[in-house]
């Protein structure tokens, strides 16, 4: 799993380099990791290794000159829509 948290890349010229976040499984914390870490890999997959970046150009720039070594799936941070769950349902998996 250590290869999940590593995301190395050679920035390109007049980068920002604040505009990468990361990977997503480095983004939050679980408060119960032995009780819920299963489950949320089995929810995720392999999306916990996907990185985070503020916007399709970021991504763009990355692949074009980020000098990354291996497969990388960006997320652009403004296509990142948070849904609520109701009340009954949160209870419900309580």
């Amino acid at each position: 799993m250590a290869y999940y948290v590593n995301f190395n890349y050679q920035a390109p010229n007049s980068f920002n380099r604040s505009l990468v976040y990361g990977r997503l499984c480095t983004l939050f914390k679980v408060n119960n990791p032995g009780k819920y870490s299963q489950a949320l890999s089995e929810v995720c997959g392999g999306k916990l290794a996907n990185v985070v970046v503020e916007n399709p150009e970021v991504a763009r720039d990355l692949l074009k000159h980020g000098h990354m070594q291996g497969r990388v799936t960006f997320i652009p941070r403004v296509g990142i829509h948070a849904k609520r769950i109701d009340k009954n349902t949160l209870e419900y998996f309580k």
